[in-house]
C-alpha cells in the first residue's frame, strides 16, 4: 500500500488503505465509463503528473482493481470486475455531494464525461421496472450509450448502432429534470430537450434520473 497505513482492524480502514491515496477514486471515476489509453486518463486528470499516475495504476494493478487491455496502437487501462465493485460507493459520494451542496471554487474544470457519471448516480433503478434497451444519448455534443438491463444502468462512450431513441440536452438541462426545477414539456418547447424514435421510451428513461 502506498503512503500510511490507519494500522486499525477495521474494513472502512483497510479500505481507505487501499483506494484512500489522493487521485485514486478519481482514476476509477475516469474508467467506469470504458478504458482509456494512459495520456488519456492524464489529460482527464489535470495536476496528477505523469510518475504518480503511473503509481496510482500500478498500484490498482497489484490490488486486481484495474488491468490493461488490447488497444491499437498501444494498451489500454480498463477496470477488473473488483475495480468496477466500487462504483456503488462512488455513486454514494457523489449523490452526498450532491445532497450538501458542496460550493464550488474558483479555477475548477468541468467535464462532460462526469455530468455523465453523475447521471449514473441519479439514476432510480425502481423507476425503471420493465424498461430495457439501449439509447443514444448526445450531452453537450458529447456521445454517449446508455444500456438498460435488469441489472441496472451502463453508460458508455461513443455512438450505439441502433438505438430504441436518441435524446439531446445540455448538463444543465439534464440537472434540472432531476431536481424537478424544469418540467419535461416546458424543456421540449423551449429545444432544450430533443427526442428523436421511441418517445415514450426515452421519457421513462428520463424519469428515472431522480436526486431522492
Amino acid at each position: 500500500m502506498p503512503g500510511r497505513s490507519y494500522q486499525q482492524s477495521c474494513s472502512l480502514a483497510r479500505a481507505l488503505d487501499t483506494v484512500g491515496e489522493r487521485w485514486t477514486l478519481l482514476v476509477v471515476r475516469e474508467l467506469l465509463i470504458g478504458p482509456l489509453r494512459y495520456g488519456e486518463i492524464q489529460d482527464r486528470l489535470p495536476g496528477i503528473g505523469t510518475n504518480l499516475l503511473a503509481d496510482r495504476l500500478k498500484h490498482m494493478e497489484k490490488l486486481g482493481l484495474a488491468e490493461k487491455l488490447p488497444g491499437n496502437g498501444g494498451h489500454l487501462w480498463g477496470l477488473t470486475a473488483a475495480g468496477m465493485g466500487l462504483e456503488p460507493a462512488l455513486m454514494a459520494l457523489i449523490r452526498w455531494g450532491m445532497k450538501t451542496r458542496l460550493p464550488s471554487r474558483p479555477g475548477e474544470i468541468s467535464r462532460t464525461e462526469w455530468d455523465l457519471i453523475a447521471m449514473k448516480a441519479l439514476f432510480v433503478p425502481g423507476q425503471a421496472d420493465g424498461l430495457e434497451g439501449t439509447f443514444q444519448l448526445v450531452l453537450n455534443a458529447f456521445p454517449a450509450v446508455l444500456t438498460i438491463r435488469s441489472s441496472g444502468l451502463e453508460i458508455t462512450r461513443g455512438w450505439a448502432e441502433t438505438p430504441g431513441a436518441t435524446i439531446h440536452m445540455d448538463s444543465s438541462t439534464g440537472w434540472r429534470l432531476a431536481t424537478g426545477s424544469l418540467g419535461r414539456p416546458e424543456a421540449v418547447a423551449t429545444g432544450r430537450l430533443k427526442i428523436s424514435g421511441n418517445r415514450g421510451a426515452a421519457e421513462r428513461l428520463l424519469d428515472c434520473f431522480r436526486l431522492t
